[in-house]
């Protein structure tokens, strides 16, 4: 697995969660077919980045670790904001939160592309 496919899972991963804002921002309930699309998308994406960088031939100092770090608290988030959304039926959660955990994703994608670029 190449740099490169993580980001582009992760870019469509991105894309879902845009949409997925218009909902919020909208108060409008989130189609669960679209909360379960970006969901396995970013399974998929944070597991393949956790390979990658698991990866025994990989030299740690040139891991993206901050990345890492902070699409793990994203991907923290996210799931706060599935169980309360689709499992416990809160739908007025904190908007803060769901800011934060954009936040902490975008803060991540822009960090993996330094990575991938400066290699």
């Amino acid at each position: 697995m190449n740099i490169y496919h993580i980001i582009i899972v992760f870019s469509i991963t991105a894309l879902l969660g845009v949409t997925l804002l218009t909902f919020v921002l909208n108060n409008k309930p989130r189609p669960v077919g679209l909360v379960a699309a970006k969901g396995i998308f970013a399974l998929v994406s944070i597991g393949t980045l956790y390979y990658y960088v698991g990866d025994e031939t990989m030299d740690m100092q040139h891991a993206p670790m901050a990345s890492v770090v902070f699409l793990s608290f994203a991907a923290l988030g996210g799931i706060y904001l599935l169980i309360k959304d689709k499992l416990l039926g809160d739908q007025n959660y904190p908007k803060w939160m769901v800011f934060g955990h954009a936040t902490a994703a975008v803060i991540g994608y822009v960090l993996l592309w330094i990575h991938a670029l400066s290699k």
